[in-house]
């Protein structure tokens, strides 16, 4: 852990978040664990973006003034791996919910999975499913 004076001027404190916690969980027991170790009554600690309680990896956390520059390291390139099922849908189109169907698969080249993972590569416009933390606003129609 840094000493207390970059932790009060300000510093980046690097997390592999793990699987089931929230990113806030994990700016909660950071911020403990520096008040309990240093004895302060207050520390301002924040992440660089929020990852998804299913997800796990770096979370960038900042504390004191260096939380000032968050929006900048948010605002990098970033990289995403990850791993599907074949075959299987669930409600919620993540591993958070039950199968509810399955399908062949042995048609399936690797090709086909090539051809369709380049469609996911680079800048892309992404519908949120219908589980999303996304906030939405509905507005009431206008008659």
């Amino acid at each position: 852990m840094p000493d207390l004076s970059a932790i009060v001027s300000g510093t980046m404190i690097m997390v592999d978040k793990p699987l089931e916690w929230t990113s806030f969980d994990v700016v909660n027991k950071i911020r403990y664990a520096i008040r309990k170790t240093f004895q302060l009554k207050k520390i301002k600690v924040g992440h660089a973006g929020t990852l998804d309680p299913m997800a796990s990896g770096l979370l960038i956390l900042c504390t004191g003034k260096m939380t000032k520059q968050i929006d900048q390291y948010q605002a990098q390139e970033k990289t995403y791996e990850g791993i599907m099922t074949l075959g299987a849908t669930t409600a919620s189109f993540d591993s958070e919910s039950p199968i509810n169907g399955e399908y062949p698969i042995g048609h399936i080249t690797s090709e086909m999975l090539r051809n369709q993972a380049q469609k996911m590569t680079g800048e892309i416009a992404q519908t949120p499913p219908m589980f999303s933390a996304l906030k939405k606003m509905e507005y009431p129609s206008i008659d």
